[in-house]
């Protein structure tokens, strides 16, 4: 069997938005688990993250003059810094919260550094929040 470039683009297409799809469920999920540990504070990370999830999925418009790309990705980062603070002060997923605050400071760094490496650091480190 053969697979076309067409065809390895359409795959390629449907895992990325299975993936966006399941990182928007786990959000959710870790909220709706421990919600009563998350308080007020963690169930508005959990929430603007879902948020920035929404705003970067399709194409990445500039509109406005404003790159929904990365306002997105900088709301999701800094959503799950603070939801990542209520699992920590709740004991629970403490390896995901401590990643998610390492994407953050990488993020910090990158915006402050300008270093390419603290992108694919912070991604990195992000993605692996959620396979822990």
């Amino acid at each position: 069997m053969t697979i076309t470039s067409s065809q390895l683009l359409t795959l390629g297409a449907w895992a990325a938005v299975l993936g966006g799809a399941l990182r928007v469920a786990a959000t959710l999920a870790i909220a709706a688990r421990y919600l009563p540990v998350l308080g007020v504070a963690g169930l508005l990370g959990a929430g603007c993250a879902g948020l920035g999830f929404a705003s970067i999925i399709g194409p990445d418009p500039v509109m406005f003059g404003v790159d929904f790309y990365r306002l997105g990705a900088g709301v999701i980062v800094i959503a799950m810094a603070v939801l990542a603070v209520q699992l920590l002060r709740a004991g629970v997923l403490r390896l995901a919260a401590v990643l998610w605050l390492a994407a953050l400071g990488f993020a910090l760094g990158l915006a402050v550094l300008g270093t390419p490496g603290l992108l694919v650091a912070s991604g990195t480190v992000f993605g692996l929040g959620f396979v822990a």
